[in-house]
């Protein structure tokens, strides 16, 4: 009888593992579809004229129209005051600026968040408590109506449209970030720290050449995680850096352009297929980053 009871639940356990298994695959395969939907149906939109895509907005384009992406190409600009006067800035220059806004701040966030979580995980004292207490009281309670003031302090430090000084201010540790980089570093054993330092290796080296390619695959999928964000991050552009605009900056002025030429679905939709390409090409080529798992090598003893 006892058996016959345990295979009964084995059997409804399997069977309750295998509707949720479908369940999961369906809702992931209906997510997957609207997202490839979305993509194919802009890239469709992009080669049509406005005539054709008002008749036919769903179907296939009767004519394929590549200049529109020349159009957009062309009217991805922005007009920004420079000096006493004013420049026009084009894509290409537009494009030099959202490089190394990416750059520049992916590179000093990265480090900040991920130095101190080190720090505040392998190196429990009061301070680095006191630094995780910051983070969550930060993250719970967050700022709001803090725009104006902080736009007084960021003058008043010199950070406000300077690129360099903007890129030294993305630095800190009070973000999500911290908290997964110190989960990562928690479940680090501390047993290599250990054996380095038997072999005589300092702070430094446990933390640049053992601790931190413990944790790579994770650095890098946030690392492109953070390429992404601020590749499409307008408002720091628009508020912060108002001299030098970004592309996606751009983008958002381009919509409401009233030029006849660019004012259509169509040109519009090539537009953003263009600033969109980049992180897509990204996507593609450091997919395999995006859901990699963090492995941990064993100890010879």
């Amino acid at each position: 009888m006892e058996k016959t009871e345990k295979k009964k639940k084995s059997k409804g356990i399997r069977a309750n593992g295998l509707v949720f298994e479908i369940i999961a695959i369906t809702v992931l395969g209906l997510y997957s579809f609207t997202l490839l939907f979305a993509l194919g149906w802009g890239i469709i939109i992009s080669l049509k004229d406005i005539i054709d895509f008002t008749l036919n907005p769903l179907g296939f384009p009767a004519e394929l129209r590549f200049e529109n992406y020349l159009n957009a190409f062309k009217e991805l600009k922005v007009e920004v005051a420079w000096g006493e006067g004013r420049r026009t800035i084009e894509f290409l220059e537009l494009l030099f600026n959202s490089i190394l806004y990416v750059v520049g701040c992916t590179l000093i966030s990265t480090y900040t968040h991920l130095t101190c979580a080190y720090v505040s995980a392998k190196y429990p004292r009061w301070i680095t408590k006191l630094m995780h207490t910051i983070v969550v009281v930060v993250i719970a309670f967050p700022m709001v109506g803090s725009l104006s003031s902080g736009l007084v302090l960021l003058k008043a430090t010199g950070v406000y449209n300077n690129r360099l000084m903007y890129f030294l201010y993305c630095g800190g540790f009070t973000g999500t970030n911290f908290l997964i980089y110190y989960s990562a570093f928690k479940g680090v054993s501390s047993t290599y720290a250990e054996a380095a330092k038997i072999d005589g290796a300092g702070h430094y080296t446990i933390m640049f050449k053992i601790m931190i390619p413990m944790v790579k695959n994770l650095l890098t999928g946030m690392m492109l995680l953070a390429v992404i964000g601020y590749w499409n991050d307008w408002y720091t552009a628009m508020v912060y850096l108002p001299s030098y605009p970004n592309i996606s900056y751009a983008l958002y002025k381009f919509q409401f352009n009233t030029n006849n030429s660019v004012s259509s679905v169509p040109v519009q939709t090539a537009g953003c297929m263009l600033v969109m390409l980049p992180t897509l090409l990204i996507f593609l080529v450091f997919r395999n980053k995006f859901i990699g798992n963090i492995s941990y090598g064993g100890l010879k003893g």
